[in-house]
């Protein structure tokens, strides 16, 4: 189940048939995380997106998969082992339907929870519990920075100026800056003058003209310079 605080209401986000068992993931932004199994069965992550209603069953292999969490911009981070605790434990990270190991864990050490935030400069971080398999009670917090996020760099060139912000946030400066953003993000710029004797020239990409809202989209590090003149 999911409560809405805004609307003080309960959403199912999956229910079972008999002796079926749900455990709650993250929920982060539109999107929720949850795993689903039945005795003798191997566990799967799903996820929903909030705003949509689409279900998305994220595990597909042979192996059990629990301790999900999501990103803001949907990306499930998950554990992955064999048929017992700590036999070929890796941390798993699904974005777009392509799953990848962000860390491997030595023989007899295994996660039992992830959470994922976004700091302040766009780099998606992950915390997991890794907890040795022979010492129940023994357990570490761990932190990796996913290395996938993109990297966004605006200029601003102009003796008066003025101000570049994003959507989604992130970008808010009247100088050089620069952010992170998780891959494929489509994030759209605007441009503001400083002052009434500031004029807004346009952008240096070439897919973006005039000098309304300028979109890119997040598949490689970028530059875009907001050009000011008197």
């Amino acid at each position: 189940m999911l409560y809405r605080r805004a609307s003080k209401r309960l959403v199912t986000l999956d229910k079972g048939a008999r002796r079926t068992y749900l455990q709650p993931g993250q929920v982060n932004g539109n999107f929720a995380t949850w795993i689903k199994w039945k005795p003798g069965e191997r566990s799967k992550v799903y996820r929903r997106n909030l705003a949509t209603g689409k279900t998305t069953r994220i595990s597909t292999s042979r192996n059990f998969d629990w301790a999900p969490s999501v990103s803001e911009g949907g990306a499930v981070f998950f554990g992955r082992t064999g048929s017992r605790c700590g036999l070929n434990t890796r941390l798993m990270r699904w974005r777009n339907g392509s799953t990848a190991v962000l860390a491997r864990f030595r023989r007899g050490i295994d996660i039992w929870h992830s959470n994922v935030f976004t700091n302040s400069r766009g780099k998606v971080t992950v915390l997991h519990n890794r907890t040795d398999c022979n010492d129940g009670d023994r357990g570490d917090l761990w932190r990796i920075v996913d290395p996938s996020t993109k990297t966004l760099s605006v200029r601003v060139e102009g003796t008066l100026g003025g101000t570049v912000t994003s959507r989604p946030r992130g970008i808010s400066c009247e100088d050089d800056c620069v952010q992170d953003f998780e891959p494929r993000t489509r994030v759209t710029l605007r441009a503001e003058p400083s002052s009434p004797a500031s004029t807004f020239e346009g952008w240096s990409m070439a897919s973006c003209e005039g000098t309304g809202p300028c979109t890119v989209r997040m598949t490689k590090n970028r530059t875009v310079t907001a050009r000011f003149s008197p």
